[in-house]
């Protein structure tokens, strides 16, 4: 824009002029080519840089469009995933609801002597890697005036965690032959 100015400024100096000497104008004329190749100049830089810049925000918009796409993605399979929960385990949590705020365990087997548990504790430390180290996996001493050992498989649970528990005792056969999975409160 100001070389544009100084090419007219210069233009209208040289039509005034013409009453000047012959070098003057020579330099009059010389000026204004040089404004007007600047400003050529200049605005070509300018266009270039806009160019560059709505490339950039081209580039930009892009990227955001395809995050804005894969969150999208995204969140369609987590609906999809929340729905299959909703539908699998929803009722479960209706459970709690009357729970009244208790923890449950499932006792596996009971046993006056705690080596005898040990052989049922040892199998389900085999079927579930990590059980023992979970803390939901153990032989519980007896209770107070009590003689009696407990298995327990999951502690300290909702009671719907409790029911799910029980099942897997049951599905996979946990209990010994003679006994029996059993929810009780804590």
């Amino acid at each position: 824009m100001f070389w544009t100015i100084i090419s007219i400024s210069f233009t209208a100096v040289m039509t005034a002029t013409r009453l000047l000497p012959e070098r003057y104008k020579r330099t009059a004329v010389s000026v204004g080519i040089i404004a007007l190749v600047c400003s050529v100049s200049a605005q070509l830089a300018s266009a270039i840089v806009a160019r560059q810049r709505e490339a950039l925000a081209d580039e930009k918009r892009d990227k955001a469009e395809k995050i804005t796409q894969r969150a999208n993605e995204d969140l369609a399979s987590l609906k999809a995933t929340l729905a299959l929960v909703q539908y699998t385990v929803g009722d479960l949590g209706k459970l709690n609801d009357i729970s009244g705020g208790a923890k449950y365990y499932c006792r596996v087997a009971a046993d006056t002597k705690k080596e005898n548990l040990n052989v049922y504790l040892q199998r389900i430390n085999n079927q579930f890697k990590g059980a023992d180290a979970s803390g939901l996996v153990g032989i519980r001493d007896p209770r107070p005036g009590s003689h009696i050992y407990e298995l327990v498989f999951g502690q300290h649970l909702e009671l719907a965690a409790a029911e799910v528990f029980h099942r897997l005792a049951m599905s996979h056969k946990l209990p010994p032959s003679n006994q029996v999975a059993a929810i009780l409160a804590e």
